[in-house]
């Protein structure tokens, strides 16, 4: 986990597939969601997350977050869609 000014980055949870059905990730993003409670942080970014990859599925369960709905070209803003 990263911490910037105002939120935190929650970059990667390795874990052994073996593990899967003990939900390590979502322990791993609750944790660090009660750290930045406590730090009275306003975001927590969750990295990145793949529609189609079934490992970062359980990402997509919480809310509020934003998709990226298009890549930006150089010069160009990304577009962001609210999922409340």
């Amino acid at each position: 986990m990263d911490e910037a000014p105002g939120a935190i980055s929650l970059v990667y949870c390795l874990y052994d597939p073996d593990w899967r059905a003990k939900s390590p990730g979502t322990f791993c993003i609750l944790t660090q969601l009660l750290y930045g409670k406590e730090k009275r942080l306003d975001y927590a970014y969750l990295g990145y997350w793949v529609r189609d990859c079934q490992s970062l599925a359980y990402k997509q369960r919480f809310r509020p977050h934003e998709i990226l709905t298009r890549y930006p070209g150089v010069g160009e803003s990304p577009e962001w869609q609210a999922v409340l």
